[in-house]
């Protein structure tokens, strides 16, 4: 996962918090005298180290404080590598006993009747999880073998439902409780028959159900969710994002009619409303698909700069701002900027010179190797772009007038190549070229149609633009292929 902006967010609006938590943790590991036992806690695929401590000669460790712990999924982690998991609620008074080389084995957990529990169920999804890899690895071996491969799915289905069982029952025995909530945010509630069976028949009713009903088993009031490994909340997050955001990037409205639906529900609490959002706003600076970048912009300006995120100091509003400023007026469906720039002899063209059905604008430096990679796969599908009727423009940004020339010279670039001699300050905000290589295709009008595609999809995506192919349509939509 990209760690820009999610982590700067989570860094400096947790700090003052994890500062102030304290605990009392008593351990015990008899193979682990006189060394470092590190403690912390899980925030989906990132760990935060909130405190240490040295163990005496007999493997002992006490960690304590006057504040409690915010609830989650924390860890012990000891210098061999070695760690184990266990679970903060409002019983915080803990007597933790374990051994270094057989951590989950050995361990058990007394002051909270939730940690034993939690403990014994690791144990049985360790179980599972070992149980299941050996079948997988045996329907390899007798993939051949039709009564073999049906006797190994029957054995998987069983797990399959042991599985279910035991998430179900500690649902229901430590309904209300921080366990709880976190094995019911593990295991969602299945679909009403009568709403699955729309899935075929009125799709779009699935769908809608589907995005409104997709957290129903989830407790955001309940910090522990937030605060655990990515299994727990963050996968989930991942996946809504995929299919109920991504899937409606050509009905942009849609999408944030989705955003504001999550966000209102994140606002239970603020646990997860800092980590929803986040989240959010660190998968969509950089997106996979193509115009999802407006997600970035929309929470920038309807929520941060609107004063609705009361958690976010100055700092954090004004860093966000700037990075919406920069995308904003690159937006897919906004004008291109028109700037200009001089060619190889001096004279100026406007980025709007193409006079095709589209226009690439490819921003380079000369001494980018993936730029440079990149390029020479633009000037492999030249003939086909003329072909179809679209112009290319390079601009290279770079200061180096040689270099660039001799760079047009040695790849033979077909190009109207121009390059920003007198560094034009608005190439920046209007281009967004804090990174290269970019490229933007503008359709006739010069609004900008899509961004960042890479070389060698370009002639399916032109195609997907036509409108021509509903193959190319229903592909794009889910899985742009978006230049990184």
């Amino acid at each position: 996962m990209n760690k820009g902006i999610l982590l700067t967010i989570l860094l400096i609006l947790s700090l003052n918090t994890l500062q102030a938590q304290s605990y009392h943790l008593s351990f015990e590991i008899p193979d682990l005298p006189n060394q470092l036992l590190r403690l912390g806690h899980h925030s989906g695929p990132d760990i935060f180290v909130v405190d240490s401590a040295l163990t005496n000669a007999q493997g002992k460790a006490i960690i304590s404080g006057e504040n409690p712990l915010q609830h989650g999924i924390y860890f012990a982690v000891m210098p061999s590598g070695a760690h184990f998991d266990f679970l903060i609620g409002d019983k915080q008074q803990l007597s933790i006993y374990t051994r270094q080389y057989q951590v989950l084995d050995s361990l058990k957990i007394t002051g909270d009747i939730q940690n034993q529990a939690f403990v014994d169920f690791q144990r049985s999804m360790a179980k599972f999880s070992k149980a299941s890899r050996q079948l997988e690895i045996e329907k390899r071996f007798y993939q051949n073998t039709p009564d073999s491969i049906a006797s190994i799915k029957l054995k998987l289905e069983a797990i399959d439902a042991e599985r279910k069982a035991l998430f179900d029952s500690l649902s229901l025995m430590f309904d209300g409780s921080v366990l709880g909530d976190v094995i019911q945010a593990m295991n969602p509630h299945p679909v009403p028959a009568q709403i699955q069976a729309l899935r075929n028949e009125k799709p779009h009713k699935w769908f809608n159900y589907i995005s409104r009903h997709f957290f129903d088993h989830v407790n955001f009031s309940e910090p522990a969710v937030f605060n655990a490994p990515v299994h727990v909340f963050h996968n989930q997050l991942e996946q809504f994002c995929q299919y109920f955001l991504n899937s409606r990037a050509d009905s942009i409205h849609l999408v944030y009619e989705e955003i504001d639906f999550l966000l209102n529900k994140a606002s239970a609490s603020e646990t997860a409303h800092r980590y929803v959002i986040s989240y959010l706003m660190d998968r969509y600076e950089n997106p996979a698909v193509v115009g999802m970048d407006a997600v970035f912009v929309y929470i920038a300006r309807n929520y941060f700069e609107a004063g609705k995120i009361p958690w976010a100091n100055a700092q954090v509003v004004e860093e966000i701002q700037r990075r919406a400023d920069l995308l904003e007026q690159n937006l897919v469906g906004k004008p291109a900027v028109k700037l200009s720039f001089p060619d190889a002899v001096g004279e100026m063209h406007s980025l709007y010179d193409g006079n095709g059905r589209y226009t690439l604008l490819w921003f380079l430096e000369t001494d980018c190797l993936i730029c440079t990679e990149k390029t020479k796969e633009l000037v492999d599908i030249a003939d086909d772009l003329k072909v179809m009727n679209v112009d290319v423009i390079t601009i290279n940004i770079d200061q180096k007038e040689q270099a660039w020339k001799d760079y047009i010279s040695k790849y033979q670039l077909p190009f109207l190549n121009l390059w920003n001699r007198d560094e034009n300050p608005d190439l920046l905000t209007a281009y967004g070229v804090y990174k290269t290589p970019r490229l933007y295709i503008l359709n006739a009008e010069k609004t900008i149609v899509a961004k960042d595609i890479q070389p060698k999809q370009l002639l399916d995506y032109i195609e997907y633009l036509d409108e021509n192919s509903p193959r190319l349509r229903n592909r794009f939509l889910f899985n742009s292929p978006v230049m990184h």
